[in-house]
């Protein structure tokens, strides 16, 4: 592992420290009346499975499916319908359209913890790529000082 790419972890591990949050599981619905795409956090899954289940009781209907964490995502993953962040990793094209995303954009100081989430997930999918290591600088950079935090700063 070269140079390079340990900067980039390490950038990575910064943002994803300051972030701290603790992603759900991917969860979905599946079965005959499944809604085919979306993702959800499980109680929100849960809450459309029992939904489903009082309006039409029926077997085969809807279950619970996934929740084991760490799936493959084009994008940035949140609950389709409570907004939480979801725990994903970007597939290539993910991480070409989450570079695009961040490119000319400016960084709200202090970074937003989620968007430091999200940026290092990024850095997972391309840690050797110049554009992330740029972007991981920018994020890395308003992280807010220990001080700043506290508001003295």
């Amino acid at each position: 592992m070269g140079k390079p790419m340990l900067f980039a972890f390490a950038l990575g591990a910064a943002l994803d420290a300051y972030a701290a949050l603790e992603p759900e599981p991917i969860c979905w619905t599946a079965g005959s009346k499944a809604d085919q795409g979306s993702d959800y956090c499980r109680s929100c899954a849960e809450r459309r499975v029992w939904a489903s289940f009082a309006a039409v009781p029926s077997p085969g209907g809807l279950f619970v499916d996934g929740g084991w964490g760490g799936d493959e995502s084009d994008g940035c993953a949140h609950c389709a319908d409570c907004d939480c962040i979801l725990d994903y990793y970007l597939t290539d094209f993910g991480m070409e359209s989450e570079l695009e995303h961040f490119h000319g954009r400016r960084l709200g100081a202090p970074v937003s913890r989620e968007t430091a989430f999200h940026i290092a997930r990024v850095i997972e999918a391309a840690p050797e790529n110049e554009r992330t290591l740029r972007l991981a600088r920018r994020a890395v950079a308003k992280i807010p000082t220990e001080l700043e935090a506290q508001g003295n700063g």
